[in-house]
């Protein structure tokens, strides 16, 4: 055998010679071509030695399976992921069949035919327990196009799916807290400078369509009043903190309102929003500055009743000083027996009390009538009927001062008011024409119906006013009693009264004069009280 190699060899080494080819060169060139496939194969050992480690330390699981549900290759940790004693336990199992959660889940893995490239689905583990994975895919075909393989890299997803389902749900709270709230809510992009997100409520309180709103810029919502100093908008723009303040904005139809604005900044991915919470604070506002304006007017009112009966007490001390001292000086004339000065000093006492008296009861109905003790019964009555009631009592007054009273007065001026309080009206003002006139003079008493109300009016040719008196008629903190053409002394409490009594039947007084040109005065009563 040895010899026939022997042979064979030299007599490849004879037709080497003859074709003129070195038997070295050719000997060296194939010693170094097996020297490099040796180190190749060694290579490729050395690399699939890497490949097998990396894969096997990776903590995420690699798989590849046939179409039929056969595993035929997996690492460690696919292995542990799902919970199996070994890589050959798993490799047994029917995919289908006993990895699959429940048959929801075969529409959207990958191990089927339609291929994906990433897939969250449940997977059963050997226990049965539920497994949640994320799976990233792909096909492996042969030449023909047919698929052969599936392989993939399979993470398990079951912490991140309860935090993303967890997620999920507070955002669902949020929306259904921030999309059903009562109060106006909006979302503010502080770099952006505009409205991101508004509530149902912010729709409705401000008229604009959400769409229109995110379109909006913020400082069409503030209202700027001319002189405003400070751009009330200007608590949006803060950068951190809670903060909050009341401003006046404007709806969409242009109406102003006053608003308590919350707003805090919220920073999510480097990016800071403002939370603003509305609350629509106009009709509180409204409320407070009616009762400022209350507190304002019973202050006042307060001070004028106070400087009223100051007056009163000084009006009631005069007489009965005058009472007190007369009558001393007429005990003191009784006791001496002088009779000529005691009828003198009877007429100045009878003057003092009858002038008490007369204050002292129109004090009493400014006091019923104030504390609503004065009964009110507007009844329906003809006015020029009344008028020709009252002047009668007022005759002997006005003649023993020569003064004519003229009445011109239609026959029927039919009037709903409360007579008692009404007649009190007409006495006092056509007394104190009397007692502001000269002896000979005159005064006009008429009524004229208009469409709404009735207009009576008490006319005199006496002394008039000086601006200053007209400004203070009516006035319970000036209340004042000016002598008569006679030296008569009123109680500076008429006025008043008739102004509280026309009041109290929702019409007016008023009166106009001028120094030495006489006086008017006149109130209307409406149709209906």
């Amino acid at each position: 055998m040895k010899n026939l190699r022997s042979e064979a060899k030299e007599e490849l080494y004879k037709k080497i010679a003859t074709a003129g080819i070195d038997v070295g060169e050719i000997t060296s060139v194939l010693s170094r071509e097996v020297a490099d496939l040796k180190q190749q194969i060694q290579q490729r050992d050395q690399n699939e030695s890497y490949c097998h480690q990396l894969i096997e330390r990776m903590p995420d699981g690699l798989y590849r399976s046939t179409r039929d549900g056969r595993f035929v290759e997996v690492n460690q940790a696919m292995v542990d992921m799902l919970g199996y004693a070994s890589r050959e336990e798993l490799m047994a199992i029917d995919i289908k069949k006993d990895l699959y959660f429940h048959p929801d889940e075969r529409e959207s893995v990958l191990l089927l035919d339609q291929m994906k490239e990433l897939g969250v689905y449940r997977l059963r583990k050997k226990d049965g327990s539920e497994l949640w994975v994320e799976d990233h895919g792909w096909y492996l075909t042969d030449d023909k196009g047919e698929i052969q393989f599936h392989e993939g890299i399979l993470r398990d997803f079951t912490e991140r799916k309860q935090i993303t389902d967890a997620l999920a749900k507070s955002e669902e709270k949020y929306r259904l807290m921030f999309g059903n709230s009562p109060q106006p809510m909006l979302i503010y992009d502080i770099d952006a400078n505009s409205i991101t997100e508004v509530n149902e409520a912010m729709v409705k309180l401000y008229g604009y369509s959400e769409e229109e709103f995110l379109k909006l810029p913020i400082g069409n919502l503030v209202y700027h009043p001319p002189l405003a100093e400070v751009s009330s908008n200007s608590l949006l723009h803060e950068k951190s903190g809670l903060t909050n303040g009341e401003w006046q904005h404007v709806k969409k139809n242009g109406e102003v309102i006053d608003v308590r604005v919350t707003a805090h900044t919220v920073i999510a991915q480097s990016k800071k929003s403002r939370y603003v919470l509305i609350q629509d604070i106009t009709a509180r506002k409204k409320a407070e500055q009616e009762l400022r304006l209350k507190n304002a007017e019973l202050k006042s009112l307060n001070a004028q009743k106070d400087k009223f009966f100051s007056i009163i007490a000084h009006d009631l001390k005069s007489p009965f000083n005058s009472i007190l001292g007369f009558s001393d000086l007429l005990v003191e004339q009784m006791k001496n027996k002088d009779m000529s000065r005691i009828g003198k000093y009877a007429e100045i006492i009878q003057e003092s009390s009858k002038r008490a008296m007369d204050l002292l009861m129109n004090l009493m109905e400014w006091s019923r009538s104030q504390t609503g003790r004065m009964e009110f019964f507007p009844e329906l009555f003809n006015m020029p009927e009344l008028i020709h009631e009252v002047i009668p009592l007022l005759k002997d007054a006005a003649a023993s001062k020569q003064i004519q009273i003229e009445i011109q007065l239609q026959p029927q001026v039919p009037v709903m008011a409360d007579i008692s309080m009404i007649s009190t009206v007409l006495r006092n003002l056509i007394s104190n024409a009397i007692k502001f006139t000269h002896p000979g003079g005159r005064i006009i008493v008429s009524v004229v119906q208009n469409p709404e109300e009735v207009v009576v009016a008490v006319q005199d040719t006496g002394i008039g006013m000086s601006d200053v008196t007209l400004r203070n008629l009516f006035r319970i903190d000036s209340s004042i009693s000016t002598p008569g053409t006679a030296k008569e002394k009123g109680t500076g409490l008429g006025l008043i009264l008739c102004k509280e009594f026309i009041e109290k039947h929702n019409g007016k007084i008023w009166a106009s004069s001028r120094l030495g040109s006489g006086s008017s005065f006149y109130f209307s009563l409406p149709h209906q009280v």
